[in-house]
């Protein structure tokens, strides 16, 4: 079934579950549920015996309920990075984030986004070199 007639008006509507069930990235092993493009429109595969497992009336909460497990697994891989962020927040800690960027013409850069207050009391964040970040922090 295409998403485009599950989900009538407004058809963007059908763009943004599609993009919502791309991100969540489904089990590769066990493709059972996919999205596909057909004349630039979304459409939604689903295997007969997970379809035959849903409620007559399906929303996207049922599909998710079926591999909750794992969804909330790459929901929390995702989101770690926030979950980071609040609890240093909480805790009156800076911040700090590692990043490493690959760059095709001088290879990767490793380095420290972390914050600073200044004298004034005020934060700020900074970006500081790996190997200097590493004793600074």
């Amino acid at each position: 079934m295409s998403l485009t007639s599950a989900i009538k008006e407004p058809i963007i509507e059908s763009y943004y579950v599609a993009d919502l069930f791309d991100t969540i990235g489904f089990v590769p092993e066990n493709p059972k549920l996919y999205i596909k493009y057909s004349k630039r429109y979304p459409f939604l595969y689903i295997d007969n015996d997970l379809y035959n497992s849903l409620p007559a009336k399906w929303t996207i909460h049922d599909i998710y309920n079926i591999n909750k497990d794992y969804y909330d697994n790459i929901k929390k891989h995702h989101e770690q990075l926030w979950y980071n962020i609040a609890e240093a927040k909480q805790s009156g800690q800076p911040i700090v984030i590692f990043v490493e960027e690959e760059y095709l013409s001088i290879g990767s850069i490793r380095c420290i986004y972390t914050e600073q207050k200044t004298p004034y009391g005020m934060t700020l964040p900074i970006i500081i070199p790996y190997k200097e970040g590493r004793e600074y922090i």
